[in-house]
């Protein structure tokens, strides 16, 4: 319900159990009472003419349908599913030619959503280059300027039912605003660029290539930093379990494990 003096065309959606204002999506969501569950509740916006947002004061903008400044997230077996990040590879393999980088993070639902990902991008004739389990950061540091995309798995710091979906471009950083309204665009026209049966891409997998993360992180360190000190490193049971620092390091066990869940540490 609109407050007194609200803009119409700002309309809300849940996420979480928090309204977010300012965004018009073609399909509204709404919370379920208590869970913090995306719903899809069918209602076209008027305002959204093929991609584009058009408010009465006549100024068009792209307005993000799916995807939030995070990428998109929601609930293993409901909102986030193979069938959407299939499609979610087969529009970034459509746009973007080339080699993609995937990775994920320890989410056990990761390895299923990070094979439906390579399935997509692969469907449309891009060769996959698999990165493993590494932080995000790590991957938009390998992508930049080396691949023609990437693609990370991960819903950050939500609950462990939860996953999602984080687009980077060409340059590193996230899939700007515009771009990611043409992918889905793509994405809810079902319009793919597949490539036929010969012409497929191919898979691989290169997960030491977070050394060279590493390496760019340690560059910005003089020789010698931390030497004599004891560090001792709780990843939260995430992805930062790959990454290997300059410093001694000594954890809880004898090799870095991940499990998985959230919020349980190692």
């Amino acid at each position: 319900m609109l407050q007194p003096g609200e803009n119409p065309c700002r309309i809300r959606i849940w996420t979480c159990g928090k309204a977010s204002p300012g965004r018009a999506p073609a399909a509204m969501y709404q919370n379920r009472a208590g869970t913090g569950r995306l719903q899809v509740r069918k209602q076209e916006n008027p305002f959204l003419i093929g991609g584009q947002g058009s408010s009465p004061m006549g100024e068009d903008r792209a307005v993000k349908r799916l995807f939030g400044t995070n990428g998109v997230r929601g609930v293993v077996g409901e909102d986030m599913n193979p069938e959407l990040v299939i499609g979610i590879g087969a529009a970034l393999g459509s746009m973007r030619r080339g080699r993609i980088a995937v990775g994920r993070d320890t989410r056990t639902s990761g390895p299923a959503l990070t094979a439906a990902l390579r399935a997509g991008i692969m469907a449309t004739g891009c060769d996959v280059v698999d990165l493993g389990i590494l932080p995000t950061p790590a991957l938009q540091f390998i992508v930049r300027g080396r691949f023609a995309a990437g693609a990370m798995v991960t819903a950050s710091h939500n609950p462990p039912e939860y996953n999602g979906v984080k687009v980077i471009d060409t340059d590193g950083t996230e899939m700007g605003d515009e771009e990611v309204v043409l992918l889905e665009d793509r994405l809810f026209a079902r319009r793919f660029e597949y490539a036929p049966w010969d012409r497929v891409g191919r898979q691989s997998s290169a997960p030491d290539m977070v050394e060279e993360y590493l390496a760019g992180v340690c560059s910005h360190f003089s020789p010698g930093t931390g030497r004599g000190i004891t560090v001792v490193v709780d990843p939260g049971s995430g992805a930062g379990c790959r990454t290997r620092w300059i410093f001694t390091i000594r954890r809880a066990s004898n090799s870095p494990r991940s499990r998985g869940m959230c919020p349980p540490r190692l």
